[in-house]
């Protein structure tokens, strides 16, 4: 709860990529999944519930100013944004009325781009998809205990 009433906001977060903070970030947007589904048996009620993986996948739209730093990120390495090492992706929220939150998304892997210029545009965006294979949030995994190894 907020002690002066400050809810955190936009101008709260602080992302941060493989090539360093992204100042230039307009928004993201993350998520983990868990497949589950019933398990039938004798009669028509489920007798229980299966699991199956989890996947984590997202979203993140930067401007091309910050598009362009990862680009020369990827070209020192010497490889495409696809074919780069896998990379954290970390969102903190902090306000002067609430706690440090930090959601860390660990070996990001990006697999589409996609630009769009149109007449009247005052900046230009780039929205990146990716994925990712685990998702700790307020420092809790969310994919703690998945793996055998």
């Amino acid at each position: 709860m907020p002690i002066n009433g400050a809810y955190y906001s936009w101008e709260d977060v602080v992302i941060t990529g493989p090539f360093g903070p992204i100042a230039n970030i307009v928004n993201i947007e993350y998520s983990g999944e868990r497949e589950v589904e019933s398990v039938y048996g004798q009669g028509a009620a489920p007798r229980g519930a299966g699991r199956g993986n989890w996947k984590g996948e997202g979203k993140m739209t930067l401007k091309v100013e910050d598009y362009k730093l990862l680009l020369e990120y990827a070209f020192a390495a010497q490889k495409t944004i696809y074919t780069l090492a896998p990379f954290n992706i970390s969102v903190s929220y902090l306000n002067e009325d609430q706690g440090l939150v930090v959601d860390q998304l660990h070996r990001c892997r990006l697999q589409k781009s996609s630009k769009k210029a149109a007449q009247g545009d005052k900046s230009l965006d780039v929205e990146l998809e990716f994925i990712f294979e685990e998702l700790e949030e307020a420092g809790v995994s969310q994919t703690a205990g998945l793996n055998i190894l």
